[in-house]
């Protein structure tokens, strides 16, 4: 056996090695991307349900991996289906969708990628034998340069795919920083208040029509908030399960809730809202009742 032959043996076993090792880097790679691609459910539940989607993506084959990639992560221009709202959720509950969108020719040619990608792949790993011909040497030089051809393409393969990794890991630590941002918190409370009418009017009445003390009357609340949502108030039993605004607002932390002496020895109800600061105490009482008339 001559050198040269040898040579060029050792060069169609290193090419075809280093081709298939790009082929478990590129799959191993839309593991990571399909890992957290897509997922939704309780605080409580979340962890779990990303390891096991994890471990049933590290037993998937191309095959699979190709097809969710192709069903669950390319989506051509902007026209992404809505998801349905979970009504009645007992727990916190949050949901998280990364897609990689683009033209429709865009779409197409990751896709095909993707195709070729596991033609070559099984090609490499299961039928290369007829592309073997360790005696003849034209073969093993044609041999060579289909796989230098092949390497090329599976590098800018690879490059595409680890690029929309980082995009999707920047988007994460974009969403991580969102999460605990103060920004998220207004919008989180805004929304937490709009979602309940009857203590949105309270909560305003508390802010605005306040007393020079800082304490509002109940009854002028309750007044308003009939005015105002009076559906919601009149169904404040179902809703808020309590009978009176008086315990709706004992009901709820942002509310203090004391009762006013008159100089007639008679009581009403006086609220505000709670010190956003969470500082301990009692709270100041109402200034002197005025005369009763």
């Amino acid at each position: 056996m001559s050198d040269d032959l040898q040579d060029l043996r050792d060069a169609v076993l290193k090419r075809f090695g280093r081709n298939l090792l790009v082929c478990q880097q590129i799959e191993v790679t839309l593991k990571e991307l399909l890992k957290s691609s897509r997922f939704e459910g309780s605080a409580a539940t979340l962890a779990a349900m990303l390891a096991k989607r994890a471990e049933e993506l590290r037993t998937s084959t191309l095959g699979v991996l190709v097809g969710l990639v192709k069903s669950e992560l390319l989506v051509a221009g902007t026209d992404i289906d809505a998801k349905d709202v979970h009504e009645n959720v007992l727990d916190d509950w949050m949901s998280h969708t990364f897609h990689i969108s683009g033209s429709p020719d865009f779409v197409t040619r990751r896709a095909d990628d993707l195709d070729w990608l596991l033609t070559e792949r099984n090609a490499l790993a299961h039928d290369f034998l007829p592309r073997w011909s360790p005696r003849d040497p034209d073969g093993l030089r044609t041999t060579m340069h289909f796989l230098d051809e092949q390497f090329a393409r599976l590098q800018r393969i690879r490059a595409d795919w680890v690029e929309h990794l980082e995009a999707q890991l920047h988007s994460k630590s974009l969403l991580a920083s969102l999460l605990v941002s103060p920004e998220l918190d207004a919008v989180i409370e805004a929304r937490w208040w709009n979602d309940r009418p009857v203590l949105k009017v309270l909560k305003d009445h508390a802010e605005q029509g306040a007393r020079p003390d800082g304490w509002s009357y109940v009854a002028r609340g309750a007044e308003l908030a009939r005015a105002q949502v009076p559906d919601d108030a009149a169904l404040m039993r179902d809703r808020y399960g309590v009978r009176s605004f008086v315990e709706l607002l004992k009901a709820y932390p942002d509310f203090e809730v004391v009762e006013e002496v008159l100089p007639n020895g008679a009581t009403r109800a006086l609220y505000r809202m709670r010190s956003p600061t969470g500082e301990g105490g009692t709270p100041d009482e109402p200034a002197p009742a005025g005369p009763v008339s």
